[in-house]
């Protein structure tokens, strides 16, 4: 450690030990203090700011490629609220899918409205059912039967399985995997296809990775590029849970398809669409 220097000098009262120039005077301690001070406001104030606006979807961590992924589409629930159909076409979306049910008797105030409104806008539409481990699957299915139209744009039906808003239970993960497969083969033999399901890391590591290799994934993350852990691949891609887009206020779900539009017309399992724009 650097030690001080110091010189004497001799007086009337005897000899004074006077610090040389190498310590620095209270001013500059005071104009470094500033400084820093300064510094670390600036910082906090860029880290804050920089999460105000991640937290309100104007940054985002995900871009999707248009060139890469040309069919984009978002997911819709009651919490997009009243939605103008004529400016959301200006945003030439191919796919809406529109939460329907979920668990054994909740039915989505919107979705009858939602349903018919994405159909006149001539958008490949979808219904999901959020998935409850805590309700029968019977009661499960028969909800979303008496809910969800057959109807010729129809897209896969969705599961929604994820532990967001959802109950806790102690049942085993096999007990789990039966009621989604039962649920699945119901509903694949009225409309006519597998569901699709759509899922969280957490939820498909814990129980779907290693099983249900034929049913089709919608993946969310809404920081990377999807990469599963078992190296599977991905139909769908949510990529952001706060998009902005013209005719929702709020926030929406923004999600875009792995593939052209040929091979996502594949995804159709009934006639082609009343009133095709797209």
């Amino acid at each position: 450690m650097k030690k001080h220097s110091s010189s004497s000098i001799l007086s009337r009262g005897g000899t004074h030990t006077v610090l040389s120039n190498d310590t620095a005077p209270p001013q500059e301690w005071r104009s470094q203090g500033k400084k820093l001070f300064t510094f670390f406001s600036l910082f906090v104030l860029l880290v804050t700011l920089t999460g105000y606006l991640l937290y309100d979807g104007i940054i985002w961590f995900n871009n999707p490629s248009k060139t890469e992924y040309p069919v984009r589409g978002i997911d819709i629930s009651h919490y997009q609220g009243a939605i103008d159909w004529e400016l959301l076409k200006e945003e030439k979306l191919s796919f809406i899918y529109i939460k329907a049910t979920e668990g054994g008797d909740y039915k989505d105030t919107h979705f009858s409205e939602n349903w018919d409104n994405a159909i006149k806008s001539g958008h490949y539409v979808g219904a999901y059912h959020f998935y409850r481990p805590c309700t029968d699957w019977e009661l499960q299915a028969g909800n979303v039967i008496s809910t969800v139209p057959k109807s010729p744009q129809m897209l896969p039906l969705v599961l929604d399985l994820e532990f967001i808003g959802n109950c806790k239970t102690p049942r085993a993960a096999e007990e789990i995997r039966r009621d989604i497969r039962s649920l699945s083969q119901r509903l694949s033999e009225h409309y006519g296809a597998a569901p699709l399901f759509y899922v969280t890391e957490e939820f498909y590591e814990r129980y779907l990775i290693g099983h249900f290799d034929d049913i089709g994934l919608w993946y969310r993350d809404i920081f990377t590029k999807p990469q599963l852990k078992d190296g599977r691949d991905w139909l769908i891609w949510q990529y952001s849970n706060r998009g902005h887009i013209r005719g929702i206020k709020g926030y929406v779900d923004q999600n875009v398809y792995n593939g052209d539009l040929g091979s996502f017309k594949k995804l159709l399992h009934t006639a082609p669409r009343l009133n095709p724009s797209i």
